[in-house]
């Protein structure tokens, strides 16, 4: 058990013996050079993000929206610190992706006093308890816009460890973030071969590479498809029937109850109700259809009843394995028409209609991407989890890295 003599009480609670109190006034100053100041290149225009920081603008929406004229825009520099509004949503970050870029003049920018490492300051400057500390400083003055006055900005304290156990801390946490950043790569490059691999099945059906110039393929309006598939309209050819389940609000959700309640945008279900009138409880496989988020569900379950706009498509049976069906649907593309339009749009499409036993065929190979597509994604919420716990842990002292488990 650890002795209190190696902790103290500080502003923000309990912390090592040996860490030292301070202020942000004390760790840094504020800098307010413009583009107008600088006389060579202009830098790249960042944008702030909750996740990941200051990231360029080009990359988070794909092209720049900044105003054409800059010139006011704050320079900030690689180590150098932003923040701005809301703060209590945690925007504040130190840059380190880039060694220049510009923000916005709405931003207050920083230059380190002391020294620490960049990292370790990052991340614990963007923690859920320094946000929490944000909050109790906003300045009334500006409480509309939950902004921090620079004023209050000095006033914030902060407690560091020693320089070498912020070098530790930080190592600790990027290795977890690399670790996750890792499984997303391969996370992504599973999506693309699902769609490679999509395509190929739709057009050549399940066989090998090797053999698919051996494939006879008609053109349908649908594209090429093997000439033996039929190719089939939604009503009645696919869909048995569809029913329209009672709208439900999350506010409605308890945590208990008869009805798994499917909530578009998730990918299971989502909670449950208990005064449902209109549930379908018929013959099962169903797919759930997000009127307007499009997103396509399979569902194997006793009842289900749907979120607000999803609709309950059950299969033929007798022309389609449910399995098929799904990713056949998922390999559709519906242009955006607007809210509570897509149902229509589906409607009016057509399916390739190959032989059962190829239909089963198809979808055991793309079940067997989704599994490992869902083994990635858990493997990815393990990191995150586990970095989340040693972001709260380490950064309050709560737990010590080995080497400095015994304080000075």
């Amino acid at each position: 058990m650890r002795s209190e003599s190696m902790f103290k009480e500080t502003a923000l609670g309990l912390r090592p013996s040996n860490w030292d109190e301070v202020f942000l006034g004390d760790v840094f100053a504020e800098v307010n050079t413009r583009v107008k100041d600088l006389s060579d290149v202009e830098p790249p225009v960042l944008s702030m993000t909750s996740r990941d920081g200051l990231v360029l603008q080009s990359d988070r929406f794909k092209n720049r929206v900044a105003s054409s004229d800059i010139s006011n825009y704050k320079v900030v520099s690689r180590g150098q610190l932003v923040y701005g509004f809301p703060i209590d949503e945690g925007v504040i970050a130190m840059l380190h992706r880039y060694p220049v870029g510009v923000v916005s003049p709405a931003y207050n920018v920083w230059k380190p006093k002391i020294n620490f490492d960049m990292m370790f300051m990052d991340a614990m400057l963007r923690t859920p308890s320094m946000v929490e500390v944000y909050k109790r400083f906003a300045s009334t003055s500006v409480h509309r816009r939950r902004n921090l006055s620079k004023r209050d900005f000095k006033r914030v304290p902060v407690v560091l460890p020693p320089l070498p156990e912020q070098h530790a801390i930080a190592d600790a946490l990027c290795t977890v973030q690399q670790a996750k950043e890792a499984t997303e790569q391969v996370i992504e490059a599973t999506r693309e071969l699902k769609k490679s691999l999509m395509r190929y099945l739709f057009t050549y059906g399940p066989v090998p590479i090797s053999e698919a110039g051996k494939v006879p393929l008609k053109e349908t309006g649908i594209g090429s498809v093997p000439e033996h598939w039929a190719v089939v309209g939604f009503e009645g050819s696919i869909m048995n029937r569809k029913i329209r389940v009672s709208k439900v609000k999350k506010r409605d959700y308890k945590s208990k109850g008869r009805f798994p309640i499917i909530d578009q945008g998730q990918s299971s279900v989502a909670g449950y109700w208990d005064d449902v009138k209109d549930v379908y409880h018929g013959p099962l496989p169903v797919i759930i259809f997000g009127d307007h988020t499009r997103l396509f569900k399979f569902v194997d379950m006793p009842f289900v009843c749907g979120g607000d706009g999803a609709r309950v498509l059950h299969p033929n049976t007798d022309n389609f394995d449910p399995a098929f069906l799904f990713f056949a649907l998922l390999n559709l593309d519906i242009p955006n028409r607007g809210y509570n339009r897509h149902f229509g749009v589906l409607r009016e499409q057509k399916l390739p209609l190959p032989p059962l036993h190829e239909q089963q065929t198809i979808a055991s190979i793309l079940e067997l991407v989704d599994s490992k597509l869902q083994a990635e994604e858990n493997k990815k919420q393990a990191f995150v989890a586990l970095f989340n716990t040693l972001l709260l842990n380490l950064m309050e002292g709560k737990i010590r890295l080995p080497e400095f488990a015994g304080g000075d």
